[in-house]
């Protein structure tokens, strides 16, 4: 049987897997602790950031989504950090 954390998890990569714009999450990453979700990462525009939201809103047990995603132009997302 899964933990709360675990199927928690598996909601997560459910609704990322089932959404169009997947590809512009795989540099998104997800923490859950006591209720809290944190996102942090990539992603290349402020639209895709609050989709990235809007997919994980209703996750059971998830009561908070705190979102430290930040909004990188599409040209930098393949290089590493700007100069």
């Amino acid at each position: 049987q899964q933990t709360a954390r675990e199927a928690v998890y598996a909601a997560i990569r459910q609704r990322i897997s089932d959404s169009p714009y997947a590809y512009y999450f795989d540099r998104v990453t997800a923490t859950f602790e006591g209720g809290t979700l944190r996102l942090a990462g990539r992603v290349p525009t402020w639209h895709l950031k609050q989709i990235l939201q809007e997919k994980l809103k209703g996750v059971k047990d998830v009561e908070v989504i705190i979102n430290d995603v930040n909004v990188i132009s599409p040209a930098w997302l393949g290089r590493g950090r700007p100069r």
